[in-house]
């Protein structure tokens, strides 16, 4: 006995559901899957934003009583060349002059230049520190404190 029409069609019908339903089903894993990807892609990327680093600069150097330095560089933090927005360095034992700062750096890889400037709290004279710049290269690779020790008119030579 021949299946009749209306079976072939239910058939076809069960078929194209069938059908319809794996390809339901592998498109809701692609976009759940991708989903995943990019949840993952932004976690990273905003754990590489909270990443900082702590860096402590340190010079040895002979001041006068009223006399501070500072450390003024090309980023916001260390002032952006402006030395009275520059990092304030606390004096200790030794004439040897320390200051931290917390860097958030960008994703790419930031290039820091700074100098040391020696001020004066009863003028506004200020005297730069001589010679090329200090510089120090920070990623969101970098280890999460850097030490700089230098000398003053070293220009990173240090």
């Amino acid at each position: 006995m021949e299946p009749s029409r209306k079976e072939n069609t239910e058939e076809t019908l069960d078929e194209n559901r069938l059908r319809i339903r794996k390809l339901y089903e592998k498109k809701l894993h692609d976009r759940k899957l991708r989903i995943y990807e990019e949840a993952l892609e932004e976690a990273i990327r905003r754990e590489k934003m909270n990443v900082s680093v702590i860096v402590k600069f340190g010079v040895k150097f002979e001041t006068k009583f009223g006399q501070e330095l500072k450390v003024v560089g090309n980023i916001a933090e260390l002032g952006n060349w402006n030395v009275d927005n520059g990092l304030t360095m606390k004096w200790t034992e030794g004439s040897f002059w320390t200051a931290n700062v917390k860097i958030v750096p960008n994703s790419k890889i930031e290039n820091i230049e700074y100098k040391y400037v020696l001020t004066n709290s009863s003028s506004k004279a200020h005297v730069w520190e001589p010679g090329k710049n200090h510089s120090v290269q920070i990623s969101s690779d970098t280890l999460r404190e850097l030490q700089l020790t230098d000398a003053w008119g070293g220009g990173g030579l240090y």
